[in-house]
């Protein structure tokens, strides 16, 4: 109708300027494709894994960093270093050596410090700090995993990180504990809620995390999604997904 109304002079203009949207639109899609295939380096799902601190799922949290090294960025131009006890920083002794004090500090990101560069981690820099005011008998083990809220610290605290003979453990948390409070209730409490992180079947297979797997893919949606969460995907050192 709105056609038949106008007449055939506007009526050819709206038309050609439909046509030059959609060639303008498509043109715009086609140079994102070429910048993204040109610069696959940055953004393939395989060149995001590459640069991925993987985590494995386990029984008394939901997940942790497995034993193993990695030297992953973990956002922008920072990198972290993982030891292969699977924890942030430099190795460190077990048994305990007899006159070290051992400071273990637990949480999730905001312990991890997601935005420091390797070895500026606070945890660390607290170690550098009590070291410079004379007590140079002490250690500062970084047991921050991302993600981590208070039950996580507590599975790690009592089914590994006492073997290594703390002398003092902190808990630090915040957000990711408060974060689940507005939807708890008696009938979805922490223990119905919460469920196992999924394990795809195959053998050697760690939790990826990116924070360009979450928007890299969905904004441009130039790969196909997997189900179930984006942030976390599963690799497979034998199969892809």
């Amino acid at each position: 109708m709105l056609l038949r109304r106008l007449g055939s002079r506007w009526r050819d203009k709206l038309m050609v300027a439909l046509a030059g949207g959609g060639i303008t639109t498509m043109l715009g899609l086609a140079a994102v494709e070429v910048y993204l295939r040109t610069t696959g380096d940055l953004v393939t799902l395989e060149a995001l894994r590459a640069n991925s601190l993987e985590f494995e799922a386990t029984l008394f949290s939901r997940y942790a960093f497995p034993q193993m090294v990695q030297k992953k960025r973990v956002i922008a131009d920072r990198w972290a270093e993982i030891n292969e006890r699977g924890y942030r920083g430099r190795s460190f002794i077990v048994p305990k050596p007899k006159d070290l004090v051992r400071v273990v500090i637990l949480g999730g990101s905001s312990v991890f410090d997601v935005f420091a560069q390797e070895g500026r981690d606070w945890p660390h820099l607290a170690e550098t700090y009590m070291r410079a005011k004379g007590h140079r008998n002490v250690e500062v083990i970084n047991a921050g995993i991302p993600g981590h809220a208070s039950f996580d610290s507590l599975g790690l605290l009592f089914s590994e990180i006492w073997m290594f003979e703390p002398d003092y453990v902190v808990v630090y948390h915040a957000w990711n504990d408060i974060k689940y409070f507005r939807r708890l209730n008696l009938e979805s409490s922490l223990l119905r809620i919460q469920r196992p992180v999924p394990v795809n079947g195959h053998k050697n297979s760690y939790l990826v995390s990116n924070p360009f797997l979450c928007s890299t893919i969905v904004v441009a949606s130039v790969f196909p999604l997997p189900a179930g969460n984006v942030c976390f995907r599963f690799r497979s050192r034998r199969s892809r997904d």
